[in-house]
């Protein structure tokens, strides 16, 4: 109370004084230019902690739901194969069959859709069929002939084993039998998939070592550095680049010894 008695009697003593209190009360409320590239820097450096941190927190969110969805579609390749005589679902014709039906189209029924979906319905109705991570890297192309949405594919030598050429010269699968798996729980039946290329981005059906190699920048979409696989016995890992395994071993053949 003597504090604001003083400054009323100092002001009205002096007029000049209300400018000088107002000019004191400005230089206390101003940045200087050092307190401001200060406060600017600490800003930079708390962005430059924060963003990468929020990025490994999407990222680690969208490999759980890539490996939610691999475990939901071998779960139930695996029943499909108990109603279906032990054979998983193959990518391709089936005896007795004029048309080519996709591994992804056989299981689309237990999967909320329903028999008879072509593959672009399939594709864009059953959502664990795609990748955050692969979306994320690669937006979903226009290519007519593919919904360029579904980004998983199925281990090309296993939908591979069986299969022959019918008398038109056609080729068969009719599905790998389950039991002839030598080790279910190392061959894998689906991954995360591998593109055709970077400027029409879509996923093929199958892949092998070779084309999932072949552009690991684009193919390997979590983190850059790795993809996530399904093994005949259910369960799902990450494996990285260098460590995918050659073509003749018991990651992707289900009848290699080891």
């Amino acid at each position: 109370m003597l504090l604001y008695q003083f400054i009323l009697i100092s002001i009205m003593k002096n007029p000049q004084n209300i400018r000088n209190l107002k000019s004191a009360v400005q230089r206390l409320a101003a940045f200087t230019l050092i307190e401001l590239l200060v406060v600017i820097a600490i800003i930079g450096i708390l962005a430059g902690i924060l963003i990468p941190a929020v990025g490994k927190v999407r990222e680690s969110s969208n490999s759980a739901t890539c490996v939610s969805n691999l475990r939901q579609i071998t779960a139930v390749s695996l029943m499909y194969a108990n109603e279906n005589g032990g054979r998983l679902p193959s990518q391709g014709k089936q005896p007795d069959d004029d048309s080519s039906t996709f591994w992804f189209q056989k299981i689309a029924p237990m999967l909320g859709g329903y028999a008879g979906m072509d593959a672009g319905e399939a594709e864009r109705g059953i959502e664990c069929y795609r990748c955050p991570s692969a979306l994320a890297q690669h937006a979903p192309g226009d290519n007519p002939n593919n919904s360029l949405i579904k980004t998983y594919c199925i281990n090309t030598l296993l939908n591979a084993a069986g299969s022959y050429e019918d008398t038109t010269g056609a080729r068969v699968f009719p599905g790998m039998p389950v039991m002839k798996a030598i080790n279910p729980a190392k061959t894998v039946i689906y991954m995360d998939g591998h593109l055709a290329s970077a400027s029409m981005p879509y996923w093929h059906r199958d892949a092998g070592r070779g084309r999932l190699m072949s552009s690991v920048g684009n193919n390997f979409v979590h983190s850059g550095t790795s993809i996530n696989v399904a093994f005949l016995d259910g369960h799902v890992g990450n494996v990285t680049a260098e460590e995918v395994p050659e073509e003749n071993t018991l990651f992707w053949s289900p009848l290699a010894l080891q």
